[in-house]
């Protein structure tokens, strides 16, 4: 069905909703299962029986999945920050289970590109039926997805770390959540597509979470607009990346993140385009 609608953005949201949920499910499964799944991706793989990196991939396999995606964006997965040895990198559990949902969802959208020659009526009816709903939601979604590229290399990293984790399903605290929403909200981003961010987390209820993102945008309740916590919470509560970045150390509050990089940007350019403006001749 997903192949009869031939919309790229519906085939890639299906294809991560799909790989996302897969990823849970082999975090449960015993080591043997997944070697099993990541040799029908022709992986060269190994059970290393050791702690905490069970598994053994040889580095073309890593690389090729670890380079995909929001996983390119963490330096923990740079294959230059990993234990290697003899070609294989060494990872836990975890860690396999998360490239392999880049595999799949890689192998989902191969599938959709390939199509399909014939389909039957009553199928082509359901089809219509798919698309013809996914294309009233489809402006809001693109208006978060528009938002979340054009701004995504300014956003601060402790809310690209909230906001992959949320898309990838995983269980943000009551902290992460209340600053992803509100810092989100304040960038402009649309009620639609801040609830559609928390599609995939485990315990998603629409209802409740449209509420919650309102009551934090101040439609709802005591109509407050709220603002992310400042980043010394953020350190307290113990959700601070800490990360080595040079802005992070002379800001108080995440929004201030992208102002202060469009700045060092702006003079950075500045900077260029006088050194090549040579000396003026007269």
């Amino acid at each position: 069905m997903i192949i009869g609608v031939k919309d790229k953005a519906l085939t890639e949201r299906f294809a991560l909703h799909e790989a996302s949920r897969i990823y849970k499910y082999l975090q449960d499964e015993k080591n043997e299962t997944i070697l099993s799944i990541a040799k029908f991706f022709d992986w060269r793989i190994r059970e290393t029986k050791q702690t905490p990196y069970p598994f053994a991939i040889h580095f073309t396999n890593y690389l090729r999945n670890a380079t995909r995606g929001r996983l390119v964006h963490y330096p923990e997965w740079k294959i230059g920050n990993r234990q290697l040895h003899k070609g294989e990198v060494y990872v836990s559990k975890r860690e396999v289970c998360r490239l392999l949902q880049e595999e799949v969802k890689k192998y989902i959208e191969d599938i959709a590109r390939k199509g399909i020659s014939t389909i039957p009526q009553n199928v082509q009816e359901a089809i219509e039926e798919i698309k013809s709903g996914f294309m009233k939601i489809k402006p809001q979604l693109s208006e978060f997805d528009a938002k979340v590229k054009a701004k995504e290399s300014e956003y601060p990293p402790c809310i690209r770390k909230f906001l992959d984790r949320a898309v990838e399903g995983q269980h943000l605290s009551h902290t992460e959540r209340f600053t992803l929403v509100t810092y989100l909200l304040h960038q402009g981003v649309s009620i639609d597509g801040i609830v559609n961010v928390f599609a995939n987390v485990a315990d998603f209820r629409e209802k409740k979470t449209r509420y919650q993102v309102e009551h934090l945008a101040g439609l709802k309740g005591s109509q407050a607009k709220y603002k992310p916590y400042n980043c010394s919470s953020l350190k307290t509560h113990g959700v601070c990346p800490n990360p080595i970045d040079p802005i992070c150390p002379i800001i108080n509050n995440p929004l201030t993140y992208h102002l202060i990089s469009q700045e060092k940007q702006r003079k950075k350019k500045d900077s260029e385009t006088k050194g090549m403006r040579g000396p003026i001749r007269l």
